[in-house]
């Protein structure tokens, strides 16, 4: 089974925010895009919905300027706790932060010029109702951009993970782990339909992608952002007692392909959309 974050953590402990702060290889790519795709100009009203610990809120708030403002919301105490040390030292004044929801965006209606997203809305409890609000509070003709993961996502380690569960006579739990992929990465067409049905015309869909390369199973398993991010969601897949000789055979295998090919790499293909509200 592969190692648990210390017990002393907790998602709003400070020290665990500085860290995970320090992990931008996860969200860089996707908000290099997102960046790349928005149209900032003098007097823009942004927001960045699911704004973490701050990117890509405060470049987008430094690139629009003093004219303008950024607003920034997540329900996550201790990411807006380091944003908010940031916005202090880089002495960033445009910037509003809320702590809240996407389904209850604390904004008036019509408000907002640019709804930006990075990997955060693939993330909400509603998507359908999180883009309703995206909408109110878009004024006419305001820009959509928002990234996601798609469900290719690290398909090798998948494949990998479903021959380990059939190796150890866990079929059942095949049809789960598949469920907990498809829970969170959605296809291009189903967030295009979702996006348009919420008020955005969709004008244009970048693909994107980036290897995650890692020396071998052991490498991969103890590396902090797998541990925080992924490890508990699969762990979920296989009841307990299951679990020790299912990821022990996963390690195996991911250590057979390591071994074969000189080293990991697992393929995280993203999208971003570029839409308007109409």
């Amino acid at each position: 089974m592969p190692r648990p974050l210390p017990e002393v953590f907790e998602i709003d402990d400070a020290g665990l925010v500085s860290v995970y702060d320090e992990m931008p290889f996860w969200s860089a790519p996707f908000g290099l895009a997102l960046l790349a795709a928005a149209r900032v100009r003098r007097g823009l009203q942004a927001l960045d919905v699911g704004c973490g610990t701050g990117f890509p809120l405060i470049e987008l708030a430094q690139r629009i300027g003093p004219t303008g403002h950024a607003w920034g919301l997540d329900p996550w105490k201790g990411g807006l706790a380091r944003v908010r040390e940031k916005l202090r030292l880089r002495e960033v004044t445009n910037v509003t932060l809320m702590e809240g929801v996407a389904e209850r965006i604390p904004l008036e209606d019509r408000s907002i010029d640019l709804v930006a997203s990075n990997n955060g809305l693939n993330n909400v409890q509603d998507l359908d109702r999180s883009l309703r609000e995206c909408a109110r509070v878009a004024r006419r003709d305001a820009q959509l951009v928002l990234t996601w993961n798609l469900p290719e996502t690290m398909v090798e380690l998948y494949e990998a993970f479903e021959s380990a569960l059939r190796a150890a006579g866990r079929e059942d739990d095949v049809p789960r782990m598949r469920d907990h992929v498809s829970a969170r990465r959605k296809t291009v067409a189903f967030m295009r339909e979702r996006v348009e049905r919420a008020g955005f015309v969709v004008e244009r869909v970048e693909l994107g992608a980036f290897p995650w390369r890692f020396a071998d199973g052991e490498a991969f398993f103890d590396h902090f952002f797998i541990r925080l991010g992924f490890v508990p969601a699969w762990a979920e897949v296989v009841e307990e007692a299951a679990r020790a000789d299912v990821f022990a055979r996963l390690r195996a295998r991911l250590d057979e392909e390591a071994t074969s090919r000189g080293g990991l790499s697992f393929t995280v293909p993203f999208a971003c959309i570029d839409g308007v509200r109409r």
